[in-house]
């Protein structure tokens, strides 16, 4: 099993990744959610995912910002954001 973490602050989206991740990656359990950035963090250094699903905008933060404020990041990442500016700058820390 790959050990996954959601870090999404829209409950709407959350649902919605679940339900893909259940129909069609039966070998990814997802082990947290997580509705902010600080609570992201903390989250990551204590479950070691190897896998986080992430999006752009959070609350009054940003997902490149969790990622600057993790110190040894160590995960397969895949953002998912409806935000296409950001793309760019996703595939360079990708």
């Amino acid at each position: 099993m790959i050990k996954a973490i959601i870090v999404e602050d829209q409950k709407h989206c959350v649902r919605r990744l679940e339900t893909l991740i259940e129909e069609n990656a039966p070998n990814v359990d997802v082990v947290g959610v997580f509705d902010n950035v600080d609570d992201a963090v903390k989250g990551t250094e204590k479950l070691k995912p190897e896998l986080v699903f992430l999006d752009i905008e959070i609350q009054d933060k940003t997902g490149f910002e969790y990622l600057e404020a993790l110190k040894n990041p160590d995960f397969n990442l895949i953002f998912t954001t409806g935000h296409p500016r950001f793309a760019k700058k996703a595939f360079k820390y990708s």
